[in-house]
């Protein structure tokens, strides 16, 4: 019975990973389940409500978390559907990279360090849960800044920038460019900005009404980043974790009936 249980538990996080439909052949493979048993499983969440099916029939392809879990979500505040909804993703991108990440939302004119998955190494970032910084010292506030309207970011702009360290940037003009690169490329980047020696990157999360509403963003050392094209790599990953919490918010909201 509690073997069951596990098991069943293991789906659903499996799939609430995938942020989206995803097939038995491949629930199979990511819960290291025999087909037969995941079908028998699927069966049971889906008499219960916790996973439907797609357009297939059960025992066939396409599955996604069902209504019952799905009102789980409802009954939260909006910060806790996020964090619910973007953990599993985050927890992958942090397995893959081995450095911080990070779920970032925007407060005002700075950002929120909304939860924390620590990086696999020693040397690692403090503890940042609950902080609040700056948006322009930020990876994920650049983006929160790119995204806003011209009359809200010149308003932001036309303050008096702070800095934490001596490659902070708060010359107008030249954050206007970043922001404008980023809004071009889809992500932000921070170097010695925030803190010597650590580079920071972040992607955008967008709702149902394509507005920004939070960020993944990763953080690491320099000397860790072997060169260029590594740091792509990691913008790449970070890109796809938002684009799947993306989705999978998008999916959230529908089904909710906004």
């Amino acid at each position: 019975m509690i073997q069951s249980v596990e098991r069943a538990f293991k789906l659903l996080y499996a799939i609430g990973q995938n942020a989206g439909l995803i097939s038995v052949s491949q629930l199979a493979r990511d819960v290291d389940l025999p087909r037969t048993t995941v079908v028998r499983l699927l069966e049971t969440l889906h008499a219960v409500g916790a996973v439907k099916a797609g357009d297939s029939e059960i025992g066939q392809d396409n599955y996604l978390l069902g209504d019952q879990i799905m009102s789980l979500l409802s009954t939260t505040s909006w910060q806790e559907q996020m964090h619910a909804i973007a953990q599993p993703i985050l927890q992958i991108l942090a397995e893959k990279t081995g450095e911080t990440v990070y779920l970032c939302l925007p407060d005002g004119d700075q950002t929120l360090f909304a939860s924390q998955l620590n990086c696999r190494y020693k040397i690692q970032m403090s503890d940042s849960t609950g902080h609040r910084h700056p948006m322009h010292l930020t990876s994920s506030g650049k983006l929160f800044l790119a995204y806003r309207s011209d009359k809200e970011q010149a308003a932001y702009l036309n303050q008096q920038l702070e800095a934490y360290t001596d490659f902070s940037v708060t010359d107008p003009a030249v954050l206007r460019k970043q922001l404008e690169l980023s809004l071009q490329t889809g992500i932000g980047w921070t170097r010695d900005e925030y803190e010597i020696g650590y580079i920071g990157i972040a992607a955008p999360i967008f709702n149902q009404h394509g507005d920004v509403v939070a960020s993944p963003s990763l953080g690491a050392p320099k000397f860790r980043i072997r060169d260029a094209r590594h740091e792509e790599e990691y913008a790449q990953l970070v890109c796809e974790a938002a684009q799947k919490i993306s989705k999978r918010l998008k999916l959230n909201s529908k089904n909710d009936g906004v």
